[in-house]
């Protein structure tokens, strides 16, 4: 019997393309509705693992896990720079700016938000939207479990998964959790 290990190339495609499609609403909200919200960091990190799993990934926990934590990553930074620079070319000021300068639109966009000036608007957003798309993984490893050990009918997972994830032996995290 041949068992399918998956393949590498395939998980981290679909990975990011599932980190891309689940990043869709996170650009909608920030630049449609008017407001970040940062729990949409965590959908982006479910969708990188469902993409990741349809394209038949490596059945390996700890490639699992990576993959999707850095295509998830990748994703958000993308969607907040694109957010940015739509609410950017739209803004009727900054076109009049841009063509006072005779500056394409979109490149002064780009200008302004990699200055070191937009830094401290910029990373306070990006960084909970990343924080948050880490933990939606972290939520979903009993379903990474699974999806690298789909023979264990008796268990969750094998012990040696198990093992290697469990206990949870270090917690970042506020007296509000």
């Amino acid at each position: 019997e041949d068992v399918d290990y998956g393949s590498s190339l395939r998980g981290i495609l679909g990975a990011f393309i599932g980190a891309l499609i689940g990043s869709i609403p996170w650009f909608i909200a920030y630049a449609f509705l008017d407001f970040f919200s940062a729990w949409l960091g965590a959908l982006v990190g479910l969708a990188s693992l469902y993409g990741y799993k349809k394209m038949g990934g490596v059945k390996d926990t700890k490639k699992a896990t990576v993959v999707t934590l850095l295509t998830s990553a990748a994703a958000i930074v993308i969607a907040m720079i694109s957010a940015l620079l739509f609410l950017l070319v739209r803004e009727p000021d900054f076109i009049e700016v841009a063509e006072e300068f005779n500056v394409p639109v979109l490149s002064l966009a780009w200008s302004a938000v990699f200055s070191v000036d937009s830094l401290p608007y910029i990373l306070p957003n990006l960084g909970i939207g990343l924080f948050l798309g880490v933990l939606g993984i972290f939520f979903t490893r009993n379903s990474v479990l699974r999806y690298t050990d789909p023979d264990n009918t008796e268990a969750l997972a094998s012990k040696e998964a198990l093992d290697y994830w469990m206990p949870v032996d270090w917690y970042n995290g506020g007296m509000e959790h």
